[in-house]
């Protein structure tokens, strides 16, 4: 899931009143992007559904998604934007339940509306991206990575590079990257990804792995920062984690060894790390040489 969803939704529901707009983004933008749309006027929730999505909030971060669906079905809406949030809930809900047909069908409804407020439309869109990517649809990914880029008109994303980098390893493609980020940037896609991470002030987290491992990573996924976190008003977490490489580069065998906070950070980091993947190489055995008890830790900064 988009790692700012449930932090934007947190930080905004339990704001009363509401905009008045009769027309979409893309009517009053042409280019529709993002710096254009953050010009609008905002759309913010009322107080009674404000509260029922912060209760479904909590529930989709404890993994409680069945009591998230439920709760948002039965929330009576009076406005469009009230209606793309509680849409782009739903698909959140769906996607960790593995519905991914609802999943989409929610998000797009969602990025649909002529009320959905700059980051949330943003944010929706990587959502999408990533609800595609676990329907394996790769040719609509290509389609919505290009229009996305269009939109932020941001080339140095790591959340997206990361996601492109996993399309183009199921897809065996080296060219794919280049493909999409052709025309967008000056710079080629590692010298892109390399950059964000070096210069970038806004990230959350940071990750180092132990000295004499072999094994290098191909792709990192950002980690979530959790929403009790936010709510508990933690501002930095550490989490050190040990795992073992399959043949793929996968990790697996993941486990903590040491936390602080205790448990708050500890779901999050596991979820990324499943999603990175080293270059690896196999010995005579076919073993992943360097690929066992691997040590990395992780830490997270509420910027």
């Amino acid at each position: 899931m988009n790692k700012k969803l449930l932090a934007t939704l947190a930080l905004s529901v339990m704001t009363s009143g509401c905009g008045i707009t009769t027309q979409a983004p893309s009517e009053i933008c042409q280019p529709l992007t993002f710096q254009c749309h953050a010009g609008l006027k905002k759309h913010y929730l009322n107080k009674k559904v404000g509260l029922n999505t912060v209760e479904a909030l909590m529930y989709i971060s404890e993994g409680q998604n069945e009591k998230a669906i439920t709760l948002l079905s039965s929330i009576e809406t009076s406005d469009a934007y009230e209606q793309a949030t509680i849409q782009r809930l739903l698909a959140a809900a769906y996607l960790q339940e593995e519905q991914f047909s609802q999943a989409l069908n929610s998000i797009q409804q969602s990025l649909s509306s002529a009320k959905i407020n700059a980051n949330e439309f943003k944010d929706s869109s990587l959502l999408e991206l990533e609800i595609l990517f676990r329907l394996g649809d790769y040719n609509d990914i290509k389609v919505k990575a290009a229009q996305y880029l269009a939109y932020t008109e941001q080339r140095q994303d790591s959340k997206l590079f990361s996601l492109l980098s996993l399309v183009a390893e199921q897809q065996q493609s080296d060219d794919l990257l280049k493909e999409i980020y052709n025309g967008y940037s000056d710079l080629s896609p590692d010298e892109a990804f390399t950059s964000y991470l070096q210069k970038s002030p806004s990230k959350k987290f940071v990750a180092s792995t132990s000295s004499g491992q072999k094994p290098r990573v191909k792709v990192r996924m950002e980690p979530k920062y959790p929403l009790n976190a936010i709510k508990k008003r933690i501002d930095k977490g550490q989490v050190t984690y040990t795992f073992d490489l399959n043949s793929e580069g996968k990790p697996t065998n993941i486990k903590v060894v040491e936390s602080n906070p205790k448990k708050i950070f500890d779901k999050s980091g596991i979820e990324a790390l499943e999603n990175w993947r080293y270059f690896v190489s196999l010995d005579g055995n076919n073993e992943v040489v360097g690929g066992k008890g691997i040590e990395v830790t992780l830490e997270w900064l509420l910027l």
